[in-house]
């Protein structure tokens, strides 16, 4: 078990429709996360991509990958 300090943890919950949900084919047929012939490989994008230095790092650039933020585009200056 983990015990944390009083007031030391911030959670903060995101509203769902400013992401869009990539399906798991469509995850797959893209290669993603993963190489559809060679599960073991890195060459996807989550491995192209991955220059992250802690497991944190990289549970987070996946979560980019799988759910990224959709919306409009910010106003050019």
């Amino acid at each position: 078990n983990i015990i944390y300090k009083a007031n030391s943890l911030n959670i903060v919950f995101e509203n769902g429709d400013k992401f869009a949900n990539i399906d798991h084919n469509t995850s797959k047929h893209l290669e993603l996360v993963y190489n559809a012939r060679n599960l073991n490989s890195s060459q996807n994008l989550l491995g192209v991509m991955n220059f992250t230095k802690t497991k944190i790092g990289l549970n987070a650039l996946r979560s980019n990958i799988l759910q990224p933020l959709y919306g409009k585009p910010p106003p050019s200056s």
